[in-house]
C-alpha cells in the first residue's frame, strides 16, 4: 500500500473540489452523451431503451445532413486558411520596429477584447440590406447602385460570416505568432544576412521551420474552435433560410434544444468528439515527422 507524506496529502485535498467540479461539469456530461447516442430517449432526455447505432442511422439519413457536412468543412477550412495566413503576415510586420507599432499591437488585440456574441450582433446590423453601414459605404464608393441582401442567400451569407471570424479570431493568432517570431534568436536572422540571403530566404529556411511548433498549436486550436463556432452563425442567420447557412454545430443545437431530438444531437456529438480528435493526432503526427 503507498503510503502519503502529510504534503501529499494536502495537495491532493486542495484539488478535490476542483476534481469534483471538472467532472460534474465535464467528465459527467460526456459520460451521458456517449451513453445517450445507443439509447432512445424521450423528449425530455430520459432514456426509454436500448437502440444500438439506430440513432446514428437516422443522422446519416436525414436530408440536410451532406450539405451541413459540406457547409461545415467550407466554413473550418476556408477560416482557419485565410486566419493563420493574414496573421502570419501580421504577426511579421509587428515584430519589426516602425513608428506606431505598440498602438498597432492595441488596434489588434480590440477585436478579442469583445464579446464574441456582441461582435456578431454589431457585423449583424453591419449587413443589414436596409439601412446597414456596409451597403451605404459601397454605394458611396459607386462600387453597387442597389442594396445588397448580403444574408438572404449562402452564396453571400456563408463568406460574410468567414469574414466576421476571421477578423474576430486574427487577435489570438496573431499574437500567438508574434510571441514564436519574439522566441526566435536574432544571431539566427544575423548570420543569414552575413551569408547574403535575402528577406524571403530568412523566412522560408528560418522563421517558418522555427515556428513549426506555433504553426501546429494555432492551426489546431483554430480548427477546433471554429469547427465548433456557434454564436457567429447562430446570432447572424441561425442558419436560415431552411439550414442552408447550418454547420453541425448549430444543428445539433436545433435537434437537441428545438427538435428535442437528444438521441440524433448524442450521436452528433459522438461524431463531433472523434472527428476532432482524429484531426488533432494526425495533423500533431504530420507536423513532426516532417520536422524530423
Amino acid at each position: 500500500m503507498i503510503r502519503l507524506r502529510k504534503e501529499e496529502k494536502i495537495a491532493y485535498i486542495c484539488i478535490l473540489p476542483s476534481f469534483i467540479l471538472i467532472s460534474a461539469v465535464i467528465f459527467f456530461p460526456v459520460v451521458k452523451t456517449f451513453i445517450n447516442a445507443f439509447y432512445s430517449l424521450d423528449l425530455y432526455g430520459n432514456i426509454q431503451h436500448f437502440s444500438g447505432f439506430d440513432n446514428f442511422k437516422r443522422l446519416f439519413r436525414e436530408d440536410v445532413f451532406l450539405r451541413i457536412t459540406i457547409n461545415t468543412l467550407y466554413w473550418t477550412v476556408g477560416m482557419v486558411f485565410i486566419t493563420v495566413a493574414v496573421s502570419l503576415v501580421l504577426a511579421l510586420a509587428l515584430n519589426h520596429e516602425f513608428i506606431g507599432r505598440k498602438f498597432s499591437r492595441i488596434i489588434l488585440i480590440l477585436p478579442w477584447a469583445a464579446s464574441v456574441m456582441i461582435s456578431a450582433l454589431l457585423w449583424k446590423w453591419l449587413f443589414n440590406s436596409d439601412y446597414g453601414m456596409l451597403n451605404r459605404l459601397l454605394r458611396e464608393l459607386h462600387i453597387i447602385s442597389e442594396n445588397i441582401n448580403w444574408l438572404a442567400t449562402p452564396k453571400t451569407s456563408f463568406p460574410a460570416m468567414i469574414f466576421v471570424g476571421v477578423v474576430i479570431s486574427i487577435p489570438f493568432t496573431t499574437i500567438t505568432f508574434l510571441a514564436g517570431l519574439q522566441s526566435i534568436p536574432n544571431e539566427l536572422y544575423e548570420a543569414a544576412r552575413v551569408d547574403g540571403a535575402n528577406k524571403l530566404k530568412v523566412i522560408y529556411k528560418i522563421t517558418l521551420p522555427l515556428l513549426k511548433n506555433v504553426f501546429f498549436i494555432v492551426t489546431t486550436l483554430n480548427v477546433i474552435y471554429i469547427f465548433n463556432s456557434f454564436p457567429i452563425i447562430w446570432v447572424i442567420t441561425r442558419g436560415n433560410p431552411a439550414s442552408q447557412t447550418d454547420i453541425v454545430i448549430t444543428y445539433l443545437y436545433k435537434k437537441a434544444f428545438l427538435y428535442q431530438d437528444f438521441g440524433i444531437a448524442s450521436a452528433l456529438s459522438i461524431l463531433i468528439f472523434f472527428l476532432l480528435l482524429t484531426f488533432s493526432i494526425l495533423y500533431a503526427k504530420l507536423i513532426y515527422k516532417r520536422g524530423e
